[in-house]
């Protein structure tokens, strides 16, 4: 029994290394990416802030997508990488951690799926409260950029967002036994 659990936590703690691994090259990458590269995440942005704010935009691969209507870009800088990198490293994380005897390939496979999914959607709703919350202060301060509260909204949004994905994974996976079964390897 001893034997199992410390092949079992040598296999987490390699496993955890190969997640960090993935998350510095990534990191690394990104460096080199431009807009045109990271259409994968700003081209659903820009389709949710065409489709709530009723503006099109033009896309460039120096500047991204300008809005002219909204005086806005959604570029490299505002892409949600180093948040979708966040995301995949605190999914895998856990899940590797909580689960037991998972098969690694389709751990990170899926923790990869869903933090894509879930990048989008909180980064599609940082991008439209921020729109929103500018639009507001337009209104009430000097006219844009409004650039604390730019980052603030983003800062509070990411943050919440991550929160909420840690306690949700760790509930199915430690209160509700949630992919607690064993997966051929």
């Amino acid at each position: 029994m001893i034997i199992l659990e410390t092949i079992s936590k040598n296999r987490k703690f390699i496993a955890l290394v190969l997640v960090a691994l993935i998350y510095v090259t990534l990191k690394f990458w990104f460096r080199e990416l431009d807009n045109q590269q990271l259409i994968f995440l700003l081209a659903p942005v820009n389709f949710f802030v065409e489709l709530f704010y009723n503006s099109s935009s033009v896309f460039s691969e120096t500047i991204g997508y300008f809005h002219s209507e909204l005086s806005m870009t959604i570029n490299d800088t505002c892409s949600g990488y180093n948040f979708l990198l966040l995301t995949f490293v605190l999914s895998s994380s856990v899940v590797i951690w909580y689960g037991k005897r998972m098969n690694l390939v389709l751990t990170l496979l899926f923790t990869a799926v869903f933090s894509y999914a879930f990048t989008l959607l909180t980064n599609s709703i940082r991008v439209l409260l921020s729109i929103k919350v500018q639009n507001i202060a337009d209104e009430f301060m000097v006219p844009r950029p409004h650039h604390f509260i730019h980052e603030t909204i983003g800062v509070l949004v990411f943050l919440s967002f991550l929160i909420l994905m840690y306690l949700g994974f760790n509930y199915l996976l430690k209160k509700k036994n949630f992919l607690q079964h064993e997966f051929p390897s």
